[in-house]
């Protein structure tokens, strides 16, 4: 069992950790069961996750979509901005216009990014991770006007209006594995921390199944909720977690369900006194894949973005001109891995690739040279 070590904090200090949580920062805990828990299915679980999962396009394409006018409805954070540098380059190679449209993060730029977007006559759409309540009369035009929509990270949309909806099955996945994860490290009891943000629904769909893993499991730990603000990403988000870990010097490990809550965190720990934390996070990002190699995290659940985003394009591409899709790409079958420091190169800023070969396999797929 690996529990937090906290040096250096002063009396008031915790007290004042104790008042945050009081005042909301996180949920009261639950207990999973108090049964042994199966870690022998939680670690064949996570055996199978242990290299990069199955390569998911092998149909060629009947036809390039050249000319073809397509827009990128951009959510506000990171890996959103991230997704659409991916993306350009596959657009570009197929010969489509490829139109990133900024989205933000509030109901405003929300409306204000669909209403651009109805106005573009596009011949399709890329939308990801905006609650897709803030967008469903949008979807709702677009679906009238026969325009296809490639989704990615909006659960809850009608599958009748969605041409693609990938991102919601691997959400499912990706909270079973952190729980699997959790259950090995903890042992099927003690504490756990799972950082969730409220706003955004795929951290949602993952702490469901990561609760539901857990039962079946049968895990006895007890886990406490604790609530990120999208808007305190990069800023104070570091303080809410060591404000959290403080006041609760017990935990055994902490489970971040976006790799982009643990930006500035390495420090913020060190800073704090905290030593020695068991974690993981999923969906990886370039940074806290080398925090993963320098030793500040534990493990990762990893995705290929590169790949993810290049099978979006190449699906906006069969929307376009008709084709269906492979079945691995209906059933959300991300490239993905569980990785530790062992499983990583030295340098990670160009993020991580089960497949370095990639952009050759969906060259010959499309016909083209790249």
């Amino acid at each position: 069992m690996h529990s937090t070590r906290i040096t250096g904090i002063t009396a008031a200090t915790v007290a004042i950790a104790f008042l945050l949580s009081a005042c909301g920062a996180s949920s009261a805990p639950t207990e999973t069961g108090a049964s042994s828990a199966d870690l022998g299915a939680a670690q064949a679980s996570l055996a199978e996750y242990a290299e990069p999962t199955s390569f998911p396009v092998s149909t060629p394409l009947d036809a390039l979509p050249t000319g073809a006018k397509v827009a990128y409805a951009q959510c506000g954070t990171p890996n959103c901005v991230l997704f659409g540098d991916l993306m350009e380059t596959p657009a570009k190679a197929l010969g489509m216009q490829f139109d990133r449209v900024d989205a933000g993060l509030s109901a405003d730029d929300v409306a204000t990014a669909f209403d651009t977007i109805l106005a573009g006559d596009y011949d399709a759409v890329v939308v990801s991770s905006i609650e897709p309540a803030l967008w469903s009369r949008y979807l709702d035009e677009l679906d009238a006007a026969d325009v296809p929509v490639i989704s990615t990270g909006n659960s809850g949309l009608d599958p009748s209006k969605v041409f693609l909806d990938a991102g919601n099955a691997s959400l499912s996945i990706y909270g079973g594995l952190l729980a699997d994860w959790a259950t090995v490290e903890s042992g099927g009891t003690g504490e756990i921390a799972l950082y969730v943000t409220p706003e955004l629904a795929p951290t949602l769909a993952m702490q469901k199944a990561f609760d539901e893993r857990l039962a079946k499991l049968g895990s006895g730990a007890t886990v406490r909720v604790v609530e990120i603000p999208v808007a305190q990403y990069g800023s104070t988000a570091p303080q809410i977690v060591v404000d959290d870990l403080t006041a609760h010097p017990d935990t055994d490990v902490a489970v971040f369900t976006l790799g982009e809550m643990v930006g500035g965190l390495p420090s913020a720990l060190r800073a704090a006194g905290i030593t020695d934390l068991t974690s993981i996070h999923a969906g990886a990002t370039p940074a806290s894949l080398q925090g993963i190699k320098d030793g500040d995290f534990t493990a990762g659940i990893t995705a290929d973005f590169g790949i993810f985003m290049w099978t979006l394009v190449d699906a906006t591409a069969r929307a376009v001109d008709g084709q269906s899709l492979d079945q691995p790409v209906v059933d959300d079958e991300l490239v993905m891995q569980v990785v530790t420091a062992d499983d990583l190169p030295n340098d990670n800023s160009k993020g991580w690739t089960g497949y370095p070969d990639f952009t050759e396999r969906f060259g010959e797929l499309w016909g083209v040279t790249l």
